[in-house]
């Protein structure tokens, strides 16, 4: 049974403890020239689904009210 890691004394105990039971992390980076293309695509992809559920919004509300 892993040792409770709340009882670290310090952040390197805690990593080596979870190295002892072979714990791994993995780190992945975005390089800092694609910033401006994720985030004009996720504007793209929010943009989209906000307009598609006002488009929802009010094809519903006009065929419930005629």
């Amino acid at each position: 049974m892993p040792p409770a890691y709340t009882d670290c004394d310090s952040i390197k105990a805690c990593v080596d403890a979870l190295a002892q039971v072979d714990y791994r992390q993995r780190v992945t980076y975005q390089t800092a020239d694609n910033f401006w293309t994720l985030q004009w695509a996720e504007t793209g992809v929010f943009l989209g689904l906000a307009v598609a559920l006002g488009a929802l919004c009010v094809w519903w509300t006009r065929r419930r009210l005629s």
